[in-house]
């Protein structure tokens, strides 16, 4: 569901994986992902937050999107401190740098 885009009916499923195990850094990511895309921005930012400050290959990812929910919700220092955090060989190195740009 979620990679056809349906995030409103994946979010059930990836909830109940996410909490199976706060350690899974994958599940955690498209829980916190499918909670952007159904704009639950606060929710968001409280799976993607400790995604973003891990270790995992999401980290960057997370952080994006995090930095996402943070503009969203108008909290932008909160969003660049995130935006900043995506490298340049990241896919979501060019919109995190637009969001550095409207938060300064």
């Amino acid at each position: 569901m979620f990679n056809e885009g349906k995030y409103k009916e994946a979010l059930p499923l990836l909830k109940e994986q996410a909490l199976a195990d706060a350690e899974d850094a994958t599940a955690q990511f498209f829980y916190g992902v499918a909670l952007v895309k159904t704009e639950k921005y606060n929710d968001a930012l409280a799976v993607l937050k400790p995604v973003s400050e891990g270790t995992s290959a999401y980290k960057e990812d997370a952080a994006f999107f995090a930095a996402l929910s943070a503009y969203k919700l108008n909290r932008k220092p909160e969003a660049l401190g995130f935006a900043e955090k995506v490298s340049e060989g990241s896919a979501y190195y060019q919109p995190s740098q637009k969001i550095i740009k409207k938060c300064r």
